[in-house]
């Protein structure tokens, strides 16, 4: 799918373009350093990973190469699809401490895949394109770590003790944008539709 062409399949030369969330995982202790940007193309919702520049090009402003990118963009159908592999797949490997990586495939020869590392204890979104047809190698492929955030229980300010754990809370928000764009793809092509007209 071609990002900045303006014939879209609704016949009408326009098409929409919505920004949504974008997260960011520099900081985090990780191989796959980079920032994973959710949009809305059209009918579609839109994925897209920079890679983390190297340290020695990063500056107090700059911290990703906004020059180098893997996206993609899914329909409704994959976008479902991916979702009961989450629930189905992933949700269970995550709570039983199992490896697993479920995807769809996009395009003629791409795979969107979420994975979860029980050895890491990590949840990944994967974006491979230009599957080879005989090795199913891909020629790109960027990945994107979910940072979790610390849930803190039972805190006194009186002691300043606490009881806390790690919640998978980025890869939640994510699984979020893909429910909503599911049930909610209806009124976003007529918003589309009423945008463009």
């Amino acid at each position: 799918m071609a990002y900045n062409n303006t014939n879209n399949q609704n016949g009408k030369g326009k098409s929409t373009n919505t920004t949504g969330y974008q997260f960011y995982n520099d900081e985090v202790q990780s191989v796959y350093k980079s920032t994973l940007a959710i949009g809305y193309y059209d009918r579609f919702i839109t994925i897209r990973i920079n890679p983390s520049l190297p340290e020695e090009k990063k500056t107090n402003t700059s911290r990703y190469d906004y020059d180098t990118n893997v996206q993609t963009a899914l329909t409704a159908d994959k976008a479902m699809a991916l979702l009961k592999g989450i629930q189905e797949k992933i949700y269970p490997a995550i709570n039983n401490g199992k490896n697993r990586a479920v995807g769809v495939p996009v395009g003629a020869d791409g795979i969107v895949s979420v994975a979860y590392s029980a050895d890491e204890g990590i949840t990944t979104i994967g974006l491979f394109k230009g599957l080879d047809p005989e090795t199913r190698k891909p020629k790109e492929h960027l990945s994107y770590q979910f940072k979790p955030t610390m849930l803190v229980e039972n805190y006194d300010p009186n002691s300043g003790e606490f009881t806390s754990e790690n919640v998978d809370s980025e890869f939640m928000v994510f699984v979020g944008f893909l429910e909503k764009f599911v049930s909610e793809v209806g009124m976003a092509t007529i918003h589309m539709e009423r945008y463009t007209d």
